[in-house]
């Protein structure tokens, strides 16, 4: 008894049809299984971004910070009137903030503020923080130099 020749061609579609069905139902797991891992690490992500963010801007407000205090030392207790006084060479081409040629923009590419010490009250050097606006809570929050918050 031969096979049916509709028979024999009919089992190999069949069995294609099964393995493409079984890849791409193996696939819209993989991107299921993917997009939940994305929700639940994204977040967590972010936010270790965010706060590296600000970690920088309080290394870089501390060597700010620093170069003042240098800066004040070396003129006699003068303070800059300026952050850009720190990056310009003076008469010997010394700068008081190395390795700059210009004042650092903060994470979020704003500039730092400085506010030179006035009526008893120390110098301030502080970023805006994320939202680049004075004041807010969390990434907003303003971050300022040790000093200038414990002088207050």
């Amino acid at each position: 008894m031969e096979p049916n020749p509709e028979q024999t061609s009919a089992k190999p579609k069949s069995k294609k049809w099964i393995w493409i069905w079984a890849g791409c139902g193996c696939a819209v797991l993989a991107f299921v299984a993917l997009g939940v891992i994305a929700t639940i690490a994204v977040p967590s992500l972010l936010g270790r971004f965010g706060e590296a963010q600000r970690r920088k801007a309080r290394i870089d407000i501390n060597s700010l910070e620093q170069a003042i205090l240098t800066y004040a030392l070396e003129n006699g207790g003068r303070y800059p009137d300026s952050l850009e006084v720190l990056v310009t060479p003076d008469q010997n081409n010394n700068v008081f903030l190395k390795g700059y040629t210009q004042v650092p923009l903060d994470p979020w590419k704003n500039p730092y503020h400085y506010t030179p010490p006035s009526s008893g009250r120390s110098f301030r050097v502080f970023s805006y923080g994320k939202d680049g606006a004075p004041g807010g809570e969390g990434a907003d929050a303003d971050i300022e130099n040790e000093s200038s918050a414990t002088a207050k």
